[in-house]
């Protein structure tokens, strides 16, 4: 960490973040503002900023009226202005010189191959952990999003309503929507259909419960406790959906997680990217792929069904499921006594154990996506509407299984 100014001096836990990984000899911070208070919050959003003068004024209109009407916890921001070569980082002062909310304004220069949005928000969150209380709500968005007025409200009081990590709703900018080419539209038709069916497949072998592997996380709008930003390991920097990589990381370590789509944003669509990783990209090489990737989250239909069972199974007395046991762990090639039932272990961390001993997931094409829409609509036509008991379940999917592969 070069160029460290000596307000950080003052702030241990900031000091002692920047010292370690995987800040050495990649950030070099330019300048730093403090406006309106010494840092003592109940809540900090963060936010990632780099070449956003353009769209910025809306996003800081939308936070100062959000922390406004925010209620009970003081809330304050934290930007980190990263590689940017147009005037963000003038506006931001602007904004916190006369908003009257407590603000970091830290200007720095990212690295190569640490010039990402990643890279970005970790450092955003590591100075919110550091500059707040240590039960406080760590907050995401993005300078290109405009949060709702009650989002910082409704996504405190889920966290401090027991949730460890919370994703909240996120819209795409209807204007920007529409100047999108087709195909992007079609993209985002075949996932939302593959996806809802996976949910009602879900809901008919694992009623009461949501859905792990289609639990997402947008840095967009999310919120964390930062005890378990802390107890988690923090922000990974290698993943390329870095918001996604930390709520895996929760549900490993057996935390809950909720959604709050009620807590919405609006967020752009654009196709020019200010940084790596980020949706811009992803909507980019949707343009350009012929047959691009879609959420690889949606993987095919038998992977998704046998790994609902092994959901089942996880929490399901062992001696009352040994043929299911046998059946799944065959199907999947794994050893049957990684499905046995293991009390006091987070059952999140087990089935990320059980998927990386399996066959490889990759993400599915546009073409094969559609084609697991049939199959899809096929099992869950052959489900019953009621609860069944897991062998019942089993035996139904693995005949469906076994008619497919005919």
């Amino acid at each position: 960490m070069a160029g460290a100014v000596p307000w950080f001096a003052r702030h241990p836990r900031v000091v002692q973040a920047l010292a370690r990984a995987p800040y050495e000899g990649r950030v070099q911070i330019e300048r730093t503002h403090v406006y309106f208070a010494e840092f003592a919050l109940g809540a900090v959003v963060c936010v990632p900023v780099r070449n956003e003068a353009e769209r910025l004024p809306a996003c800081l209109d939308a936070l100062e009226r959000t922390i406004v009407r925010s209620a009970g916890d003081s809330c304050g921001v934290v930007f980190i202005i990263n590689n940017t070569t147009d005037n963000s980082a003038d506006i931001v002062r602007a904004w916190a010189g006369r908003a009257g909310i407590a603000a970091l304004v830290c200007e720095v220069t990212l690295a190569r191959g640490a010039a990402n949005v990643a890279f970005a928000r970790r450092l955003a969150l590591d100075l919110a952990e550091g500059v707040s209380r240590r039960d406080a709500v760590l907050l995401s968005t993005d300078a290109d999003t405009r949060v709702g007025a009650d989002w910082v409200a409704r996504m405190v009081a889920a966290v401090r309503g027991g949730a460890a990590m919370v994703a909240g709703g996120i819209e795409a900018d209807a204007a920007e929507l529409a100047t999108l080419p087709p195909k992007v539209h079609h993209v985002g038709a075949v996932e939302q259909t593959l996806g809802d069916l996976y949910r009602q497949i879900w809901a008919r072998l694992v009623p009461g419960e949501a859905c792990p592997m289609l639990l997402t996380a947008n840095g967009a709008s999310m919120a964390i406790s930062a005890t378990a930003y802390r107890a988690v390991g923090r922000l990974p920097t290698g993943a390329r959906n870095e918001d996604r990589a930390l709520a895996d990381a929760v549900l490993r370590a057996g935390a809950a997680f909720s959604a709050e789509p009620s807590a919405s944003v609006v967020t752009s669509c654009r196709l020019d990217a200010r940084a790596s990783h980020g949706m811009a990209e992803t909507l980019a090489a949707r343009c350009k792929d012929a047959d691009p990737d879609i959420d690889e989250r949606l993987g095919d239909v038998p992977t998704f069904v046998l790994h609902a069972l092994v959901w089942r199974l996880l929490s399901a007395p062992s001696q009352d499921c040994s043929d299911v046991v046998q059946r799944v762990a065959a199907r999947l090639g794994i050893d049957p006594h990684l499905l046995r039932a293991a009390p006091g272990l987070p059952r999140w961390r087990r089935m990320a154990a059980i998927i990386a001993a399996g066959p490889p997931v990759r993400p599915l094409t546009v073409s094969e996506a559609r084609a697991e829409i049939y199959r899809a609509r096929g099992v869950l036509a052959a489900l019953p509407d009621e609860a069944q008991p897991i062998d019942a379940c089993a035996s139904l999917i693995m005949e469906k299984l076994d008619d497919a592969g005919r």
